[in-house]
């Protein structure tokens, strides 16, 4: 990891956080802030980004495994948990209630350290990716039949049959649209994460394309390819030490978009469906 990796360290003890700063002394890549009490750790949390969470179990506002729940429920960013407590059950219980590691404060080996950081970050970071994936995978699904069940509702079976065809074949402007849009939101969500900026409304954009794409009968396998093409040309513009963060940015954006073209083509087909209904006047 070469960027500057921001750690909020929630502990009461100023000994113990000068501790954590010297056994960090040779990893300046390592950004230290400090928080003495939970309420003043979640307002950091919420307030900007942070790598992971070093959080002690023993604040003066809060005591045991609901610290880690006030983090781990609320955000989402790795906690490692540090105590003076050498016992292992307390250490399951706390990855039970969704911390990645557990420390012991008398062993704060900068090596051991820094492992364990680095580790949590990295292990979130592929959890959170499996979530996505196993999210996008449901959404294509559910867009299937719904894009299956709004078709029937207004096609005729050889309607139906002529849209084989890809987005990029059948409708190749707006194929270069969505790409030029889709490129544009995935420069504002890296300029966002980076920089902290929110200079425009991406879920608004992200429901725009959807209803562009929906529109034009576009499919599951469309979406990626728009997807795939624009981070494609997105790698090729950013330094190698980026990339990893445009996959990440560029796979929100993807699946706030099939949900957003789920959400279009449910209202779609339940619209048709019920004007297809016998109105209870006509009878």
């Amino acid at each position: 990891m070469d960027r500057t990796l921001s750690v909020l360290v929630v502990e009461d003890n100023p000994i113990d956080f000068k501790l954590l700063q010297r056994a960090l002394r040779s990893y300046p890549s390592f950004k230290l802030i400090h928080a003495q009490t939970l309420e003043q750790g979640v307002t950091f949390i919420s307030d900007e980004h942070f790598d992971v969470v070093l959080l002690d179990l023993s604040l003066p506002d809060s005591e045991g495994f609901s610290t880690i729940d006030a983090f781990t429920q609320q955000v989402s960013t790795p906690v490692v948990v540090l105590s003076n407590t050498h016992d292992e059950s307390t250490a399951l219980k706390a990855v039970q209630h969704g911390a990645q590691d557990y420390l012991f404060k008398d062993q704060m080996e900068p090596l051991l350290l820094r492992r364990t950081l680095c580790y949590a970050i990295e292990r979130y970071g592929l959890l959170e990716e499996l979530h996505d994936i196993r999210q996008i995978t449901r959404r294509e699904l559910e867009l299937q039949r719904l894009q299956s069940d709004a078709n029937i509702a207004s096609d005729s079976p050889a309607q139906a049959s002529s849209k084989s065809n890809s987005l990029k074949a059948e409708f190749p402007t707006i194929f270069k649209q969505a790409i030029d849009t889709y490129g544009n939101m995935i420069s504002h969500s890296l300029e966002r994460r980076e920089y902290q900026v929110r200079s425009v409304n991406l879920s608004k954009l992200l429901k725009d394309l959807a209803e562009t794409l929906g529109l034009h009968g576009a499919s599951p396998r469309d979406v990626m390819q728009v997807h795939t093409v624009c981070v494609a040309i997105k790698l090729d513009e950013l330094p190698a030490q980026k990339n990893a963060l445009c996959h990440e940015e560029a796979r929100y954006l993807l699946s706030g978009l099939m949900g957003h073209l789920c959400y279009f083509y449910m209202n779609r087909a339940n619209t048709q469906l019920d004007s297809a209904k016998p109105r209870a006047d006509a009878l």
